[in-house]
């Protein structure tokens, strides 16, 4: 008879590893809220990797595939505030505060809220880039949005 239970190794980008026994059946949200609590950081700020591709963490350890003794890479994301200026309709603008793991629905349902309207009456336009290296060396940016 088949176990539904597997042991998982994460490799942290600090060289630790550690070995978790999780259902098949868990999303990888559970394996993410593990390496948090074991390595005392929020759960958003925990990002695996499975052969090299970022792993979503809706789906099931059993949809990608991974089995007993496998080996995932996990990196903690050390957050960081961004400023988004906003356009807003008639010239008017705004400043909003957001975290660098921020998703984009939370993004959405932000300035929904900061406008008095639903996220179906928001749209977003990036109308300029700043690349700031110091708060994001590999690819982050500081954007200025559009929202009607």
């Amino acid at each position: 008879m088949a176990s539904n239970s597997t042991d998982v190794y994460i490799k942290l980008n600090t060289g630790k590893s550690t070995l978790f026994t999780v259902s098949i059946y868990d999303r990888v949200e559970v394996l993410c809220d593990l390496v948090a609590k074991r390595e005392r950081v929020g759960s958003r700020q925990v990002m695996l990797k499975y052969q090299g591709k970022q792993l979503d963490k809706y789906k099931t350890i059993q949809e990608y595939g991974i089995r007993i003794e496998t080996i995932l890479v996990a990196q903690i994301l050390i957050p960081h505030d961004v400023t988004l200026i906003l356009d807003l309709p008639n010239d008017n603008k705004d400043e909003m505060l957001i975290s660098s793991l921020d998703s984009v629905t939370t993004l959405y349902m932000n300035i929904a809220t900061r406008l008095w309207t639903s996220t179906d009456a928001v749209q977003l336009y990036v109308s300029q880039v700043i690349v700031m290296k110091r708060l994001f060396p590999n690819h982050g940016f500081e954007s200025s949005l559009m929202a009607q």
